[in-house]
């Protein structure tokens, strides 16, 4: 099972700081929170920006080894590292996280489930 470590709500200059880093993975994901919108950033191992893209309201982030998750009020939101969005899945009700175990899972509301791109 792969490590995270996993730190959110650092202010740093009155903006709002969650960082993702994996132990032993090249990449990093950082969501970045200031008025008017979010942005999530994603870094290479010496730290170089691979993407950026807006986040609009995300409220926290985590990762994998292959994808990035943004935990909306109301779903989560996947990209790949090099800011790619994957897929969105809307929950009604706020994502409280998303842990990789041997599956990636998704807690809302008192449930785990299985986190899978939605069925088109």
């Amino acid at each position: 099972m792969e490590q995270v470590i996993q730190v959110t709500g650092l202010c740093v200059v009155g903006a709002l700081l969650a960082l993702v880093v994996k132990r032993g993975s090249p990449e990093t994901a950082l969501l970045l929170a200031v008025r008017g919108g979010d942005t999530l950033v994603t870094l290479d191992d010496s730290l170089n920006q691979l993407a950026s893209v807006a986040a609009g309201q995300a409220k926290s982030v985590s990762s994998t080894a292959t994808a990035v998750y943004l935990l909306t009020a109301s779903g989560v939101e996947s990209y790949g590292y090099d800011g790619t969005h994957n897929w969105s899945r809307d929950y009604g009700a706020a994502p409280q996280a998303v842990i990789n175990a041997r599956e990636t899972l998704v807690f809302i509301s008192g449930t785990v489930e299985v986190l899978n791109a939605p069925h088109e």
